[in-house]
């Protein structure tokens, strides 16, 4: 082999090896978004808490139509418990009836379900990641936790009414912000938004809708 080959070779060789290769891809952004995300939950032992409350404005003008906001939010837990119990994936859920009847038979242990100020414990959690549930929530909690031998809490902390634009007539959705405690651990272990469809009052329909999105992060229709 002549010195001008060999040179030309050695060339050739720290030009392939110094040329830049793609990078990896990422598998964490690659993952898929779960279909179910709160499907571990499904058949583990889990409190429904209430559905808190409805926050004001919004734009719709739904928010202020809706002065008593209780029954509402009722309605919406109960279109939550047929929905899960439609797809069959309530076995080990105590819903938000059945915690009051729980706390009623249990005056002087258990609050009553309704007054327990969970949207506030949610909000502090998501605002620092170190927090843990604060009193008197934590023992209330607990001890619905305990009645029913569950560690987790499942509730709709707020729900608001967003327009959608460019729709004829106006219409808007639900957007309902739900979360998940662990009770025993103190702790915030999953929170999201999740949206109805869009329709042009706060209706049955729409009710039905949201309460379908939300068993769908639990399980299959």
């Amino acid at each position: 082999m002549t010195h001008r080959l060999v040179i030309a070779l050695a060339l050739a060789g720290l030009a392939c090896g110094s040329s830049p290769r793609p990078p990896a891809a990422s598998s964490e952004a690659l993952a898929p978004e779960p279909v179910h995300p709160l499907a571990s939950f499904a058949s583990t032992r889990i409190i429904n808490v209430p559905a808190q409350r409805i926050l004001p404005g919004g734009g719709s003008g739904w928010a202020e139509k809706l002065q008593q906001s209780r029954p509402w939010l009722d309605s919406l837990d109960a279109a939550f418990e047929r929905e899960l119990r439609s797809r069959r994936a309530n076995s080990n859920w105590a819903f938000a009836a059945d915690l009051a009847r729980s706390a009623r038979r249990n005056p002087t242990f258990a609050a009553d379900p309704y007054t327990i100020r969970v949207a506030d414990a949610v909000r502090q959690l998501e605002r620092r990641k170190d927090a843990v549930i604060a009193e008197p929530v934590a023992s209330q909690l607990r001890a619905l936790t305990g009645l029913h031998d569950a560690r987790y809490a499942f509730v709709v902390s707020e729900v608001r009414f967003e327009p959608v634009g460019g729709s004829s007539p106006p219409a808007a959705r639900a957007v309902a912000h739900a979360a998940v405690l662990d009770v025993r651990g103190s702790s915030l272990s999953w929170a999201r938004d999740v949206s109805s469809d869009a329709f042009t009052e706060p209706s049955a329909a729409l009710l039905a809708s949201l309460a379908t999105r939300l068993a769908d992060l639990f399980v299959s229709r």
